[in-house]
């Protein structure tokens, strides 16, 4: 009994070996994917999986770092599956750090049910919003996502673009303060005209 035991103790032994060394080499890659060294898209679900970007794939990759927009990829319970580098300049942090990370945790808490109101949306139709965001120092970002479905392959998710809205909100703020000080002088223009009619 013992002899039997003894070859299937190795076999063990030599599976686990190799299992070790697969998960090794996949963590490589995972690390090597995250850090910029291998144009790919992890995405994050109950199993890991990485879909690699090939030939024309590249030239959209390429394409999507080059915009003014911040760009995501979502799954459905909001996490980050890609963002390109403008995102990550958005929120004031690095496209690694956020890569897996939930972007509720990045939604203002007053707008945690309307950003998954707006995801959901997204992910069966197209979707648009605004959703203010919290910046890695904290500060507040106003911005405009537009979400759209994507599936791949098992993965059941949403692409989005999202624009900061930072300069038009100034913008919506100082005409705004115009408006006001011209309907105050128009108020006070009225009044004088009335009083002099009244003389």
């Amino acid at each position: 009994m013992a002899l039997d035991q003894v070859p299937k103790e190795e076999s063990l032994t030599k599976a686990i070996s190799e299992l070790q060394e697969r998960l090794e080499e996949s963590e490589a890659v995972i690390d090597a994917i995250r850090q910029g060294g291998v144009d790919a898209v992890v995405v994050y679900q109950p199993s890991e999986q990485v879909f690699t970007l090939k030939g024309a794939d590249y030239s959209y990759r390429v394409l999507i770092e080059a915009i003014s927009e911040g760009a995501l990829v979502i799954s459905a319970s909001g996490m980050i599956a890609y963002c390109n580098k403008r995102f990550a300049e958005m929120l004031k942090t690095t496209a690694r750090d956020l890569t897996g990370f939930s972007l509720f945790n990045c939604v203002g808490s007053g707008e945690l049910s309307a950003f998954e109101k707006l995801l959901q949306a997204g992910i069966t139709g197209s979707a648009k919003g605004e959703i203010t965001l919290r910046t890695e120092g904290g500060s507040s970002l106003p911005t405009r996502f537009s979400i759209s479905p994507l599936l791949m392959g098992d993965f059941r998710g949403a692409c989005a673009v999202v624009t900061d809205l930072t300069e038009q909100k100034l913008i919506e703020e100082e005409l705004g303060k115009h408006r006001s000080e011209l309907e105050r002088l128009v108020e006070k223009r009225t009044k004088e005209l009335r009083k002099a009619k009244e003389d």
